[in-house]
């Protein structure tokens, strides 16, 4: 990133890969304003993309849905527009790995029912995050085992598809 900003010299489309405009979007966007005198196109994050939302919510309906959250702001208010997307298709059971409406919770009492617990991280990629602290951490721990980790988004063809089409026609 460092430096590939010294090498632009003019007006660019960046397409961040963002879920929500959190603070790592934000972020993203000020350093670019900041850093460019020129007049930059900076696409919104996924979530304001329907083919992006229509893709995620391919599973099963007692899928529980896996999004990073923060301690900083409240989840369900920057997060609503996936929420509200995907309880119009049916899809009821979103956690968060950081603040409110916490991971552990909405697993631990799906388990408890004696279910298989399914899970989809919308991560881009099985970091940190879902192999130490979901899987490792978490999960590994519980008495009941009957849990499956679908793939990260980075890993469903037809997320890398529609990532794609999206950032392509922005360009035309």
């Amino acid at each position: 990133w460092d430096q590939l900003l010294p090498n632009l010299v003019g007006a660019t489309l960046f397409f961040p890969l963002f879920i929500i405009e959190g603070i790592e979007f934000i972020n993203f966007k000020l350093s670019i304003q900041d850093n460019f005198h020129y007049e930059n196109i900076i696409l919104s994050p996924l979530c304001n993309y329907k083919s992006f939302l229509q893709n995620i919510f391919v599973e099963n309906k007692n899928t529980v849905f896996l999004l990073h959250g923060s301690s900083k702001y409240e989840n369900l208010e920057k997060h609503q527009e996936i929420i509200t997307f995907g309880a119009l298709l049916g899809y009821h059971n979103f956690c968060f790995l950081e603040g409110s409406h916490n991971y552990k919770t909405m697993i631990s009492n799906k388990l408890m029912e004696n279910e298989t617990v399914m899970i989809t991280p919308l991560f881009f990629l099985l970091g940190k995050h879902i192999q130490t602290d979901l899987i490792d951490n978490f999960l590994k721990s519980q008495k009941n085992e009957k849990w499956l980790v679908n793939s990260c988004l980075l890993d469903r063809p037809e997320i890398i598809a529609t990532i794609s089409k999206i950032g392509s026609f922005k360009l035309q």
